[in-house]
């Protein structure tokens, strides 16, 4: 699709007028604008895949940035006009073009695209940091859960069972493999992570020799999923400080991604204390199990690089500066995997090793589009699919938010930590989890027994209820859940949205298209639909709004009107669900 350089006058602060950039001109997100635009004329039928186009021609395939650093508008409205920043005039978006409704891309007109900066990153200004610390412990686990079915297969295994996506009842989320996972099971990756995670938040910081016992405790259990290296050490029967280094010693192998896999909850923990502190933490948590500097070095990159994404930047603009705290014998192979111009083919050991698994994340953050083509593409280089997919599911969550986060993956995701209890860890759990570990605060979350409203069917084929009417509903529903539920429901078919009643949801248009998608795909399977928040008010009305206006070509107004006459509980007070609404109108 032909692009017109339409772009005029000085280069401009965040919030201006754009400045004029050619067509096809590369941008980096170190350079001195603050703001870079370009302007292109889109045909009046531009979906999704049209407006993909106009952006790889207008900044190019290999742009540094991922493309939810993108503000999009049209000369009619803001394509993306959840959430407005009080420092733009602009009405800065907050979504992926590509995500959004193909009803609010159909615009025709003028349409100006610009990475936005702040402070010196590529950032996604609105996102809460809340939405950030969820995605990156669940998108570690969803990776984990997600590539471990093809773990040491070929390379395209991924894609070529699941060449769109699997919305419907049966998902991408498909378990099986060599040791017969559950869908959604997590495997020694996230179990160790846990490990980590609670030994944090129970001591209020790094007890090195409580999480070695910790370690030991579950290796000493017969995990069905255990590295070698990582076996060799636990099972050496040697103590905490010494027993790493003395297997390095005898063996001169201990460089494998065994450490980096679990390291993302010690990297949200000491995020808040800065670089220095974290990136240390990251070298001394990994020669529990790990003597070779060279993994020690990796998880001080990768936790530098989580900092920044928490922080509201992008890891890919971080990298040369996560590449200054590296020792200087380790910084030039580290910078040279790092490199934009590195490939997966480039790679000189198997991605079960420390180096390639960084490589192989940051090379699909460079290149996927949204977190799940993050984990597509990793997952289709084959190998050490669980761990590669853990550590980028990691840091695309810290980047996409928990909202970006397709809901049909993280509902499932589940398991046990072997040694340690019966307890099943599930979605709702790795989110409060996350939260503690950012806030040093442990809290729990009860709704408590509320009267139960619903279900009552207010589309064909579609209910409502509140969190106990839909907790109490017949078991055959399908079951999608707009809040925080407490204990789990007994429903088999269930999606868990991340939506909050609040003015904090930066990545609402997305979050919307993935509930919308998945109600299509189960309603087109004879699922019966039950919609539900904790009233069954405000967001259970986003919902069932959007889908009249989506299936039934209904206005805003008169989606609104239609639900109101059938569901008298309808909430109105959320404006972001009306701006939401008014988006997918135009």
């Amino acid at each position: 699709m032909p692009v017109e350089d339409r772009s005029a006058g000085p280069d401009f602060p965040v919030g201006q007028r754009p400045a004029r950039l050619p067509v096809g001109q590369r941008l980096h997100p170190l350079g001195d604008l603050e703001f870079a635009g370009v302007r292109g004329r889109v045909p009046p039928e531009a979906g999704h895949r049209e407006l993909s186009c106009l952006v790889e021609q207008a900044l190019g395939h290999d742009a540094i940035f991922p493309w939810d650093a993108l503000a999009v508008r049209t000369n009619r409205l803001p394509v993306f006009c959840f959430r407005r920043s009080p420092t733009s005039s602009v009405a800065i978006g907050t979504g992926l073009a590509r995500r959004a409704p193909t009803r609010c891309l159909a615009a025709s007109g003028m349409l100006w695209l610009g990475p936005i900066r702040q402070r010196g990153a590529l950032v996604s200004p609105s996102m809460h940091r809340s939405h950030r610390v969820a995605g990156a412990l669940v998108g570690s686990a969803v990776g984990d859960a997600l590539g471990a079915p093809f773990e040491f297969g070929p390379p395209g295994q991924f894609t070529a069972r699941f060449p769109v996506p699997a919305r419907g009842a049966k998902t991408e989320m498909c378990g099986g493999g060599s040791l017969g996972w559950e869908p959604g099971e997590f495997t020694d990756d996230t179990q160790m992570a846990l490990l980590l995670a609670t030994s944090l938040v129970d001591n209020d910081g790094l007890d090195l020799a409580d999480v070695f016992a910790r370690f030991s405790q579950w290796a000493a259990a017969g995990p069905p999923d255990i590295g070698n290296q990582t076996r060799a050490v636990l099972g050496s029967g040697r103590p905490w400080d010494v027993a790493a280094e003395e297997h390095f010693a005898r063996s001169g192998h201990a460089a494998g991604n065994g450490s980096m896999m679990r390291t993302t909850p010690a990297a949200i923990w000491f995020a808040r204390f800065g670089p220095a502190t974290t990136t240390e933490a990251a070298r001394r948590i990994s020669t529990l199990t790990h003597g070779d500097p060279s993994a020690g070095e990796g998880c001080a990159i990768f936790h530098e690089l989580m900092r920044v994404a928490l922080d509201g930047g992008h890891p890919l603009a971080a990298v040369p500066a996560a590449l200054d705290v590296v020792a200087e014998e380790h910084r030039e192979r580290w910078a040279t995997m790092l490199a934009p111009s590195w490939t997966p083919a480039d790679a000189t050991e198997s991605n079960g090793a420390v180096w390639p698994t960084l490589g192989q994340a940051m090379w699909a953050l460079r290149h996927g589009r949204d977190f799940a083509e993050v984990l597509r593409l990793v997952i289709d280089l084959g190998g050490d699919t669980d761990t590669v997919a853990c550590v980028a599911g990691g840091l695309a969550g810290a980047v996409y938010g928990m909202g970006g986060i397709p809901s049909r993956w993280a509902s499932v995701v589940h398991g046990r930590v072997p040694g340690h209890g019966d307890r099943v860890w599930r979605l709702a759990d790795l989110q409060q989890l996350a939260a503690a570990l950012d806030t040093g605060v442990q809290q729990s979350y009860d709704p408590g027994v509320i009267p139960r409203i619903g279900p009552t069917e207010v589309l064909p084929g579609i209910w409502a209820a509140n969190l106990d009417g839909a907790r109490y509903s017949e078991k055959d529903f399908a079951v999608i859940s707009l809040c925080r539920l407490g204990e789990p429901f007994e429903h088999e078919l269930q999606r868990m949205a991340y939506v909050a009643d609040n003015e904090h949801n930066s990545d609402l248009g997305v979050v919307l298209a993935d509930v919308l998608e998945d109600m299509a795909a189960l309603r087109a399977e004879g699922h019966r639909l039950l919609v539900h928040c904790h009233g069954g008010a405000s967001r259970t009305g986003l919902v069932l709004r959007a889908w009249l206006m989506r299936t039934e070509g209904m206005t805003a107004d008169e989606a609104t009107a239609h639900v109101a006459e059938h569901w008298p509980h309808l909430g109105l007070w959320n404006a972001s669900f009306t701006a939401a609404l008014d988006c997918l109108d135009r």
